[in-house]
């Protein structure tokens, strides 16, 4: 399944954790996989990406407040920009 192969590049430490983060949350907002509450699985997963590599998101509306198209490269290219300059380090670790 398509949809679980990229799920599963979150876990590809060859890339950088950016990247991995704002590429799962774009794929679950594209697949679209559950009936209701895919924005909120999205900003979940994307978290979870960057928490366990102690990231966090230190702002968020620049994120948040714009829609994309999904065949948007540029846009997607520019969302993976913005998870890198607006995360940093969290207390956790």
């Amino acid at each position: 399944d398509q949809f679980l192969a990229c799920i599963g590049d979150a876990n590809d430490l060859s890339q950088p954790v950016a990247l991995r983060a704002a590429r799962i949350y774009l794929d679950i907002c594209f697949f679209h996989p559950f009936v209701d509450g895919n924005a909120r699985a999205a900003r979940l997963a994307l978290d979870h990406v960057l928490w366990r590599e102690g990231r966090l998101l230190h702002a968020v509306d620049p994120l948040f407040v714009v829609s994309r198209a999904a065949k948007d490269r540029r846009g997607a290219m520019l969302f993976v920009y913005l998870v890198d300059y607006f995360s940093g380090p969290s207390a956790h670790r």
